[in-house]
């Protein structure tokens, strides 16, 4: 049940957002490639 409300998390516009803000380019790629580290 935690690892899904993070996996949501990661997932979210405003993480998205961040990422973006970092430099962290293609953000869709990055946060698919965060879920497949947390697993």
């Amino acid at each position: 049940m935690l690892s899904g409300k993070i996996l949501g998390i990661v997932s979210s516009r405003r993480v998205k957002q961040e990422m973006a803000k970092q430099g962290i380019s293609p953000v869709n790629l990055a946060g698919a490639m965060f879920k497949i580290v947390l697993i």
